[in-house]
């Protein structure tokens, strides 16, 4: 794949989860101004996660099917830049909590495309390519989320975007526009639920309509930006990365060989089905526990830094630096699991290093001093920094290269579905009791180490059932192909020597 078309799909795939990322900060504020609550604030981000949720699938069975995932993509560019405008303007129209319902429900139906650029990715590029493009995919992703919420930061920390809105809203002049605005919005949204409770004015230093409204218009333009580029530099059909070379004529097989065909084309349909309940729950659990950290850090946060009259400027900061470390660590992932250990190895030790990261922060509000705040900070790292960008790279780097040169499109998703439905169901679970993130973070714990035991279990049933010289990896065709070329050459030996260092041990040996 040229470098250009790749660095296209990776801007398309960030902007796409920037629709998350950059509204993080100011979007409880926004629900706040227009009337609503911390009920709002949580229904909008699980609507988000349901409409990934509904269209992964059926966004990768669109581009399977038509084999273009450009269409795809302008289809969903094209929805996110309506949905984000919907949004913006919601404040604006009657009964606006529905609209932004409607708003973020949309927008998510219009990330459901991650498994398209994976798969995309990944068909496009050679197995022994794979994890390294995975990674990058994660990485645009990893970015999106984590490093655009510092653009909203600095919109609010811009003196003239903001304003204060006086203690008693009121309808004359005085102030900036926006305060203004602000406390009509307030008041006239309060009196129309008829709840006296619900009268009351905006906290002084309340952003204005225009910095909380900013991001979003900032993602329309950008959306918009990204349609003629799907068009100018990728592809209508999607390509499929060629084999090395063409395999010399072999003679025609034996009966003995066409059963021993037979027994390895079912040993692998039964290993990609393995291999697809393991890597879905692998995501589902991985996903839902980096969703609690979501839900719970910028409380905790609060929580650690509550004396701190700037904590609402820092915190942004702070999770803008763990992404900075979770994007180097994304570069990383590709030549450890090559160089270093073996990509199973290395899961499971990325799988280990969330488990105590979650031990570090199970209690999400302790008392307050110097070494619980060493515990945030650590856990925090951990977790954020470290867990999550190796798990996502190889949970799906590893499962597609199971797949060899299949359609990848639908599988892919859902695995994706996996983590989306773990992103809604787990943070759920936290908003039961007040208590109960304690006992979630335990749970957690339990099913990251139950996820261990399940790679090693699967390691050992490939070790008893595959056939020494099948390596698993490459569908039956294309490494037959390899085996028969020249193997004077480089390029099929580190084909071979990429795949068995990643998942060599852990499904077998040649």
């Amino acid at each position: 794949m040229p470098a250009r078309d790749a660095a296209v799909v990776l801007f398309a795939q960030l902007v796409t989860e920037a629709s998350r990322g950059i509204v993080l900060p100011t979007m409880y504020p926004y629900v706040q101004v227009i009337g609503g609550n911390a009920t709002t604030y949580g229904t909008m981000i699980s609507l988000f996660s349901v409409g990934r949720l509904v269209l992964s699938v059926p966004f990768g069975e669109w581009a399977d099917r038509r084999m273009s995932s450009r269409e795809v993509l302008v289809f969903a560019a094209v929805l996110g830049a309506a949905s984000n405008l919907l949004y913006s303007f919601a404040w604006a129209m009657p009964h606006p909590i529905v609209w932004l319902y409607i708003s973020r429900l949309c927008c998510g139906f219009s990330t459901g495309t991650i498994a398209v650029f994976r798969a995309y990715l990944a068909s496009s590029s050679a197995p022994s390519d794979r994890t390294r493009v995975i990674a990058w995919s994660g990485m645009a992703q990893y970015a999106g989320f984590s490093l655009t919420p510092i653009i909203s930061t600095l919109i609010i920390l811009i003196r003239d975007a903001l304003a204060s809105s006086p203690s008693i809203p009121s309808d004359d002049g005085g102030g900036m526009p926006g305060s203004n605005t602000t406390g009509r919005l307030w008041s006239s949204l309060a009196i129309q639920e008829n709840d006296p409770e619900e009268d009351i004015p905006p906290p002084v230093g309340t952003p204005s309509i225009t910095a909380l409204i900013l991001p979003t218009i900032f993602l329309v333009a950008v959306n918009l930006l990204v349609v003629p580029l799907l068009f100018a530099f990728m592809p209508k059909k999607d390509p499929i990365a060629d084999p090395a070379r063409t395999p010399s004529p072999l003679p025609p097989p034996s009966p003995a060989m066409q059963n021993a065909a037979r027994a390895d084309a079912a040993s692998e349909a039964k290993l990609i089905k393995l291999g697809f309940v393991l890597f879905f729950c692998l995501n589902l659990v991985l996903r839902g526990v980096l969703g609690v950290t979501e839900t719970v850090a910028p409380e905790m946060y609060e929580h650690h830094k509550s004396d701190d009259d700037a904590a609402l400027e820092q915190s942004g900061q702070f999770f803008f630096y763990l992404g900075l470390a979770g994007m180097v660590v994304f570069l990383l992932v590709d030549p450890i699991q090559k160089r270093v250990m073996a990509g199973h190895n290395l899961l499971i030790l990325a799988i280990l290093t969330v488990v105590a990261g979650t031990v570090l922060n199970i209690n999400p509000t302790p008392a307050r001093n110097p070494f619980t705040w060493a515990c945030f900070v650590g856990g925090m790292t951990l977790i954020w920094s470290i867990g999550s960008p190796i798990c996502q790279t190889l949970t799906v780097s590893m499962f597609s290269k199971m797949l060899g040169s299949r359609p990848q499109g639908s599988l892919i998703g859902w695995i994706t579905t996996a983590g989306s439905i773990g992103r809604i169901v787990f943070p759920a679970l936290v908003s039961i009791s007040n208590r109960a993130a304690v006992w979630v973070n335990c749970m957690d714990i339990g099913l990251c180490l139950a996820c261990v035991v399940g790679i090693l279990a699967f390691g050992r049933w490939i070790k008893k059932t595959r056939a020494k010289d099948f390596h698993p990896l490459l569908p039956p065709p294309e490494m037959d192909a390899e085996q028969d070329c020249d193997e004077e050459t480089d390029d099929d030996d580190d084909l071979l020597g990429d795949t068995d260092n990643e998942l060599g041990p852990l499904l077998g040996s040649r």
